[in-house]
Order: structure tokens, then sequence, then C-alpha cells
């Protein structure tokens, strides 16, 4: 028989069948009014997935641009929607979803899709720390109350850990804590990629660049650190080459204030990366930096620079470049001394000292150089620069002179040039009393019987002092380099145990490691006769 069509609303009330199903098919016809009411209808029956299917269904169907538009009752359901996906770490459905509701907000309120955003972010950042804690304490409760009961291992644990049935922390976060990071990592990704391009969510943009940042530190995500740079370095990029503004809604990298957003932010950046001694990204990261500073219509803050210096100073030093760093290090007194009304006579003092050493521990046989060869460096040089025997010379001199820029150089810098301003600014006389002497060892006239006993006190010193005391290994490298010279000007040949007593301060292993270096530049010509147990001093290589 002929059946009439049903009503409308119950077309969709017959969605509702004897096992509370949802009929996709009936979505088409829900008002976004009832969405929020069916869903938790659906929501109370256990039907989580449908109930976030319908709320989905009602952002991303198909609409005439004329009701493609936002209103309130749009946003509360977008707001549900998020709740529910992150509950079910739905994360394709989160990004797809926010790239319409974006679409919806992009002229009419684009503060509704910060709100948006940041309740998601919470809301996962909320749930992947749940988890961290349900698993902490879960091994926390299975620690042993009794030492007299529960000193030893039972049967049947012995038994699971042989199968290899036993939960361990290791296994327990791999199931449990994991696959939460993941999906917080992936909201990270899609937000940045949403707010990236509004200027009206630029404020969002850098915020939540920041939490993606604390999360790396935090779960130390060493390879999401890289692609989360990667990836921000591409939106900069992009906001560089578009020199014109399409819309009033663009950002522009050459407005004042957002230029000094991205700066805050590339500041965080270069902090995380030097506390999760990512080297290679702590010298992208600087690079990056100077390039804001060089587009910026206006100077950074003292503050700034003085941040910019102190940490470019730690990526040369953990490099082995010594050269560049003592240069980022004189750059930051200059700066400190200057502008820092709150620095204390010890402070300029421990600074003075630290300058002086850091100058006298560049390498004289390979001053012209960036870097220090072995065991000159940890061996992150190669990492970040690439090693300078594989450069030809007009690509060494392109990697000095890049670095020299980010020091504000016109040209590479130079050992002689930085000990001859800290001569001519009285330096010298700021430093500590045990120290003061320490230039006219090394760079004067120099007696090499002494030179041991003249350098004890000062090695002495720089061991009480933990700020000084890693410059203790280059300045004994750069006082065996003098003493060989000094020697080669007196002696043709001298015995291997004539030359350990007067080497007081270092083993004869580190007195070879420095001639072969020397050797290697062609600054010394020294040898090692090892059959005959000698050293011999050439005076043509």
């Amino acid at each position: 028989p002929h059946r009439e069509p049903l009503p409308r609303s119950m077309a969709v009330i017959r969605g509702y069948g004897r096992r509370y199903g949802w009929d996709r098919r009936a979505a088409g016809h829900l008002k976004p009014e009832n969405a929020l009411n069916r869903a938790a209808q659906l929501m109370q029956v256990g039907r989580a997935e449908e109930a976030n299917q319908t709320l989905y269904d009602i952002v991303t169907e198909s609409q005439p641009r004329s009701r493609r538009q936002w209103t309130k009752t749009l946003e509360s359901i977008m707001l549900q929607l998020m709740e529910y996906s992150v509950d079910l770490r739905k994360a394709n459905m989160v990004k797809e979803a926010l790239h319409k509701y974006r679409a919806m907000c992009i002229n009419t309120n684009v503060q509704s899709v910060e709100d948006v955003v940041r309740a998601l972010v919470k809301s996962a950042e909320a749930k992947t720390e749940a988890a961290r804690k349900d698993i902490d304490d879960a091994f926390a409760r299975s620690v042993v109350d009794d030492l007299e009961e529960g000193g030893t291992e039972a049967p049947d644990t012995l038994l699971l850990e042989a199968a290899g049935a036993e939960q361990s922390r290791e296994r327990s976060d791999r199931q449990m804590v994991v696959p939460w990071m993941k999906f917080l990592w992936e909201v990270y990704r899609v937000v940045l990629d949403i707010v990236k391009s509004h200027v009206k969510l630029e404020t969002c943009y850098h915020d939540i660049s920041a939490l993606a940042f604390k999360f790396c530190l935090k779960y130390e995500r060493f390879m999401e650190f890289r692609r989360l740079c990667d990836m921000l370095r591409q939106h900069m990029q992009a906001l560089m080459k578009a020199t014109t503004q399409r819309t009033a809604n663009d950002v522009v990298l050459l407005n004042p204030d957002t230029t000094q957003r991205f700066l805050e932010t590339r500041f965080v950046q270069l902090q995380t990366a030097v506390e999760l001694r990512h080297w290679q990204e702590a010298y992208r990261t600087v690079e990056d930096i100077h390039t804001l500073i060089s587009i910026a219509k206006k100077a950074p803050r003292p503050q700034t620079m003085a941040i910019y210096y102190d940490n470019l100073m730690q990526v040369f030093w953990v490099s082995g470049n010594y050269l560049y760093h003592a240069h980022a290090l004189y750059r930051l007194y200059n700066l400190s001394v200057r502008q820092n009304r709150n620095l204390s006579a010890d402070d300029a003092q421990m600074m003075a000292s630290r300058l002086l050493l850091a100058a006298l521990s560049i390498p004289v046989h390979d001053a012209g150089a960036s870097t220090a060869s072995a065991g000159g460096g940890t061996g992150a040089s190669a990492d970040i620069y690439g090693s300078a025997t594989d450069l030809s010379s007009g690509e060494h001199a392109a990697r000095h002179q890049r670095m020299a820029s980010l020091l504000g150089y016109s040209s590479p810098a130079r050992r002689n040039t930085l000990l001859a301003e800290l001569q001519s600014k009285q330096v010298l006389d700021l430093c500590h009393d045990q120290l003061k002497g320490l230039f006219e060892v090394l760079e004067g006239e120099m007696a090499p019987l002494q030179l041991a006993g003249r350098l004890a006190p000062v090695f002495e010193f720089i061991s009480q002092h933990q700020v000084l005391e890693e410059y203790a290994a280059p300045i004994r490298r750069v006082a065996i380099y003098r003493l060989l010279e000094q020697l080669g000007r007196v002696y043709d040949v001298m015995r291997v145990d004539d030359v350990e007593k007067v080497v007081g301060f270092a083993s004869i292993a580190e007195v070879e490691q420095i001639a072969l270096e020397a050797l290697k530049t062609r600054a010394l010509g020294v040898r090692f006769d090892h059959q005959r147990k000698c050293i011999r001093f050439e005076t043509a290589l």
C-alpha cells in the first residue's frame, strides 16, 4: 500500500532505532539548533562516535555561501565538536572542521576561531598530562611499603617477566601516553597552519608556538622540535616573499610589532634548542634571528641583544668554535658595560676575566679558521658548519663571512684583532689579579723552561671558578703550542724525557697532538722520532 512521506521531524527521529542507531542520511536535515541536543542524547546512550559525527557533519556540510556564516550556535557546536574529537583522538576531523570553520568566520568573527583553537589546545594538553599522571601514579603505587615482606619477587611476577607479559613503564608509556602525545603534536601542527596568516590571529600564532616548544622540551621530543622549527621557518619565509599586502588581514613581516613578536618567538625557540642540546637547530635559529634583526625598522632592545649574544656564545663554544665564541663574548661584554646599569663590579671583573681567557683560548696555529680541530671541540662543529677539510677555499671564506655577519662584522673575525682591542680598552687591568700576567706569559717574550711554574697558579685559580674552568683545556693547548714554538728557536733536537720535564702542566700525548695539528696547518716544523725517542725541530717545512 502507498505510504505518505514522513514529516521532516519524524525523519530525523527515525535515526533512533531499537538499538539507538544513527542514520547519517538524516544529518543533512538536522538544524544546527538541534544538533547539540541530538549529540547529547547520543552521548547518554554511549554512542560517542555517532555524536561526534553528528556535529562534524553540521560543520562540514556543503551549504550555499549565504548560509555559510558564523553564528553563536555554530560556535557552540564547534566547541563541543573539539571536545568530543579530543576524547576520541580524531585528528583528521579536527583538521577538516577547523578549516571549514575558519572559512565561515574569516569575514565576520575571527575571534571565534581563536577561542576554538585555544580551547582545543587546552583540552588536548590536559588529556595528555592526565595520561602521563595516571602512569606515574600507577607505578608510584607499586613501590614496596614493607621491606621485610615485599623485599623479594613473587614467583608469579618472575614468570610474567620471563614471558614478557609484565607491564613495564616503557610499555605503558607506549600504549597510554604516546598516542596522546602524537595527537597533541598533530593539534599543534593543525592550529599553527590555521592561524598563521591572519593579522588578528597573530598573537594566537605565537602563543601556540610557545606552547609547542614547551611540549617538545617537557617530553624531550627531539625530532618533533626539528620539524616544528622547519615549519615555523617556512611560515616566515613565505611572509618574507610576500612583499605586498594582498588584503587588509594579511600579516606583514615588516610591521615593527610583527617583527618584535617573531623575534620573541625565535628567542624562545633558541632557548629550547639550547636546553635540548640541539645545536644544529640552535645555529639555524640564530641565523633566523639575525635575519629578523636586519629587516627590523628599529634597533632591538639591549636586553634582547644580550640574550642573542649569550646564546650565540654557547653555540660557538659547543661546536669548538673558539674564535667566534670569544668575539661573541666580546660583544656581550661591551653591551653589558654600556647598557647594564645593574652590573656590579664583581660581575664586571668576572666578565673581563672570562673574556681574556676566551681570547687566549683561540688556537694560535689555526687562528684564521673558525674551529679547532681534533681535541679542540666536542665534535658538534662538523654537524653545524661542516668539516673545514671538506670545503674549498671559497666555501670556507663564505662560511666565515656568514658567521661574522651574525656578530655584525663586515669581515671575518681574527684573533690578533681581538687581542689588540682588549689591550687598547684596558680590559686586562679589570681582570682578577691572578690572571693579569697570563697575557704576557702566552703572548709576550716567554721563557720556556719557566713556563710550567708560571702557569701553575693560573690553572689553580681557574679550577676554583666554575665559570672559568671550562677554559683550562684550550689555554693548556695554546701554552703547549707556545712552548714548542720557543723550544724550536733554541733547539734542533730534544729528548722526549727532557720535554716531558719542561711540560709539567700537560702530558706528552697532548704535546704530540698539538704538534701534529701545527704540522698539519704548516705553522710549526715539529716531528716526533719515536725510534730514537726525541723531537726534531725543523726550520723549513
